[in-house]
């Protein structure tokens, strides 16, 4: 096995979800980077990487003419070795490419209590196994927990007619019967090769199953009404908590996201209410305070407002001279409408 550790492993005693990826020898290292770029994203949290390099000559073996040994190792061996040597949490992950993302969605249909999500790169999936394939539509609406499927495909010129007409066949399928306990998106990658998907899949793939994990998508007051105003962005956090061991509480920067969107979609009293929130809970922040500038500012009570700049221009002290300007600059124009 190749196996890669966060850094944060040897620092902490948390545990991870893990990436397993089949055909490890072509891609564990790409792996290893979108986990970790994701990661600074904020994408996904923190992974453990476990990839099965294919002994010579047994890849067709495995996957095709004994796929029921393969499966039992990973059952029996693999994923018992990795829970018992390292800190592992339920949220396994599969990743395959071509008949290894074919046999990632055979293990969906008929093993699907072992990964909680499946990345599948095009995946050749045989006409005939379609059949085979209706049944765990059944078997996954039977699992307590809610899956994640992922998979791809590019133009037919490089697939192939009979994985393309076979994928859009599948697609069909999971459209005309859609799971109830599966999250499922299919993406078709143009301008690439058999060769290249792996690497666009597993990056998009990674996005999708872990869309949990990503903080709420809030593009105007609708989106924030949806969610249950300020009380639901709370409580979207404290489920992240329960799924991913993150903490609780809501982070900063995503109140201040949120406090600004408000504000510039009309919505001053929600946005002050944020930002009343954030100078209580941060005061040594700068941009808290200036945001509270700003959404008095929009309600006219500019004395107020005055106040709130000032103190951020006063925190601002230590930041980036770019910051003091933005600070500077937001509450000289309030000081001009006074004095007008």
């Amino acid at each position: 096995l190749f196996i890669y550790l966060p850094d944060s492993y040897s620092k902490t005693g948390k545990h991870y979800p893990v990436l397993y990826v089949l055909d490890g020898g072509n891609h564990f290292n790409h792996s290893v980077i979108a986990s970790q770029y994701l990661r600074r994203l904020d994408r996904i949290p923190e992974l453990i990487v476990v990839a099965i390099p294919n002994n010579e000559g047994t890849r067709y073996r495995d996957l095709n003419l004994e796929k029921e040994n393969f499966t039992r190792f990973i059952k029996k061996e693999l994923v018992s070795y990795v829970d018992k040597h390292y800190r592992t949490t339920s949220q396994n992950t599969l990743f395959g490419s071509s008949s290894a993302g074919a046999y990632a969605v055979h293990l969906l249909s008929n093993e699907p209590e072992l990964f909680q999500n499946y990345i599948a790169s095009s995946p050749f999936i045989e006409i005939n196994d379609l059949k085979s394939y209706t049944s765990f539509l059944k078997t996954v609406n039977k699992q307590p927990q809610l899956k994640s499927l992922y998979f791809s495909l590019t133009e037919e010129k490089e697939e192939g007619k009979r994985r393309t007409d076979s994928v859009s066949q599948f697609v069909a399928l999971l459209n005309t019967n859609p799971p109830q306990n599966l999250s499922w998106r299919y993406e078709f990658l143009t301008n690439q090769s058999h060769l290249t998907t792996p690497y666009i899949s597993l990056f998009n793939g990674l996005t999708q199953v872990f869309a949990s994990y990503q903080p709420p998508r809030i593009s105007s007051y609708k989106d924030y009404s949806d969610l249950g105003g300020i009380e639901g962005v709370h409580e979207y956090y404290k489920k992240r908590a329960q799924i991913y061991g993150t903490a609780p509480s809501t982070p900063q920067q995503t109140l201040l996201n949120i406090a600004s969107l408000l504000l510039s979609d009309d919505h001053a009293e929600a946005s002050l209410a944020i930002y009343h929130h954030l100078t209580a809970e941060y005061p040594e922040s700068a941009e808290s305070f200036s945001g509270l500038g700003k959404a008095y500012e929009a309600m006219k009570h500019y004395d107020k407002s005055v106040a709130a700049h000032k103190k951020a221009v006063k925190l601002d002290e230590t930041m980036d001279t770019d910051w003091q300007a933005l600070f500077q600059t937001r509450l000289d124009k309030v000081m001009e409408k006074i004095h007008r």
